[in-house]
C-alpha cells in the first residue's frame, strides 16, 4: 500500500469526522482539525506499533502523511522517531473508546442520530490502511484491528445506538381503529 492511501485514508477520516462534530456543535470544522488529527495519530500509530516493530517505509509515511497534522507539527527522521518511542502506548489506546468516539456516541444516543458511524467506518478504513503499509500485516496488528472494531461496536451496543448497517428501529406503530386503548389513558384523536 502506497502513502498515498493512507493520505487519503487519513484526509477523508480528518474531513468527515470534523464535518460530524462540527454539526453537532455549530461551529467551524476547522476548529476541530487538531483534535481529530490526534485521533487519526492514535489510530495510525497504534495500528503501525502493535507488532512491536516499524519499519521504515510504515514511519515515513506516518512522517509526512500525519506528522503535518499535529499540532505542533512532527518534524524528524525516521531514526529520530524510532529512538523516540514515538507510539508508546498508541495500540493500547485503541483497546477503548476514544473520547471522541464516545462523544459522538452519546450525541447518538440524544439525539438518535449515527454521528459515530462515520467514525467507525472510517476508522476502520483508517486502521486498515495503516495495516497495509507493512508488506504483509503482522497476526498484532490484524488482531488490534479488531479489538478496535469490537470495542466501538460494544460502546454502540451498550448506548443502543444500531450498529453501522442495521436499521434504524422501527418508530411504535400508531393505534388502529378498534384497538384497545392503553390502561387509564385516552386515544389521542386522528
Amino acid at each position: 500500500m502506497s502513502p498515498a492511501a493512507l493520505g487519503e485514508a487519513v484526509s477523508s477520516f480528518l474531513s468527515a469526522v470534523s464535518d460530524e462534530l462540527a454539526a453537532l456543535s455549530g461551529k467551524p470544522a476547522a476548529g476541530f482539525l487538531a483534535d481529530v488529527a490526534n485521533e487519526v495519530s492514535n489510530i495510525v500509530g497504534g495500528v503501525m506499533a502493535a507488532d512491536d516493530r516499524c519499519t521504515d517505509g510504515e514511519l515515513d509515511a506516518y512522517l509526512d502523511v500525519v506528522g503535518p497534522l499535529l499540532d505542533p507539527p512532527l518534524i524528524t527522521s525516521t531514526v529520530a522517531a524510532r529512538s523516540m518511542n514515538l507510539f508508546r502506548g498508541k495500540p493500547q489506546a485503541l483497546q477503548q473508546p476514544s473520547v471522541l468516539f464516545d462523544l459522538l456516541c452519546r450525541a447518538d444516543e440524544q439525539y438518535g442520530s449515527r454521528r459515530s458511524h462515520v467514525y467507525y467506518e472510517l476508522g476502520l478504513r483508517l486502521a486498515h490502511v495503516s495495516a497495509a503499509l507493512d508488506l504483509v500485516p503482522s497476526v498484532a496488528e490484524l488482531t488490534l484491528i479488531d479489538t478496535f472494531r469490537s470495542c466501538m461496536l460494544r460502546r454502540l451496543d451498550a448506548g443502543g445506538v444500531p450498529r453501522p448497517g442495521q436499521p434504524a428501529p422501527a418508530p411504535p406503530a400508531a393505534p388502529g381503529p378498534g384497538t384497545p386503548m392503553p390502561a387509564g389513558g385516552a386515544m389521542a384523536p386522528h
